[in-house]
């Protein structure tokens, strides 16, 4: 229905009693917004009525950046500086419709495969870093990339996402191959680092189920798939 506002005139000397009376016609409720305030480690949300929407201004502008990298890429106007900038930005915020079309355009003519596999390296640990499993699991698809290559401190992106007791990443990472014994610079493991028991139970229960698969293997014949997987190697396979 409608809704009606009323306000009176301030009296004063010779003022008229007769207030204005202004009419307003009801809408539609506004939505609900939820806004992430930058600074925090997590943020703090103000509510208003109506849907649910997160506002991030620089997730908004770091998104942007990659798609205008992605364009360029797919222009072939890119050049290895920044084409790995685009790698890491898309890794980095998790944006990986960016990523794939990035991985499926061709690298510029100054990065060859091997600084390709250094680029995603580097994309990866970044990734366990934000616990972006899904990320991590479209790099490792691109067999391209070393699983377990370290980083200055020694940190593996198992170390890196066993620390930050993300299960799913560390699953994901699990998955593809990640060395379950890599030693950082401090000579501690991926589970030594981690304080999460659901994570130290998941690579826990890894490190059984490869040496019953060793076990088995010694036992029987190699055998080789139609992708050139042994058994033993599946380790490396999703």
């Amino acid at each position: 229905g409608d809704i009606h506002h009323s306000s009176r005139a301030r009296r004063g000397p010779g003022a008229s009693r007769e207030g204005a009376r202004t009419t307003f016609r009801a809408v539609r409720p506004c939505p609900r917004v939820r806004f992430r305030r930058l600074g925090g480690p997590r943020g703090r949300a103000s509510r208003r009525t109506g849907t649910n929407l997160v506002v991030g201004a620089s997730e908004t502008a770091a998104r942007s950046a990659v798609f205008s990298r992605v364009a360029m890429a797919r222009a072939g106007g890119l050049n290895g500086s920044a084409y790995r900038a685009a790698l890491i930005s898309a890794a980095v915020s998790g944006d990986g419709d960016s990523l794939r079309e990035l991985l499926d355009a061709d690298a510029p003519e100054d990065v060859t495969p091997a600084i390709r596999s250094t680029f995603l390296g580097v994309a990866l640990l970044r990734a366990a870093e934000r616990g972006h499993a899904e990320i991590l699991r479209t790099i490792l698809l691109t067999g391209a990339v070393d699983v377990s290559k370290p980083n200055g401190a020694g940190d593996t992106a198992l170390h890196v996402a066993a620390q930050g007791g993300n299960a799913r990443c560390v699953e994901t990472l699990l998955a593809g191959g990640a060395n379950l014994t890599a030693r950082n610079n401090e000579g501690k493991t991926p589970i030594a680092v981690s304080r999460n028991p659901a994570v130290r139970a998941l690579i826990s229960a890894e490190v059984g189920r490869r040496k019953d698969a060793e076990r088995r293997a010694r036992g029987s014949p190699r055998v080789v798939g139609v992708a050139g997987f042994h058994p033993t190697d599946l380790d490396a396979a999703f």
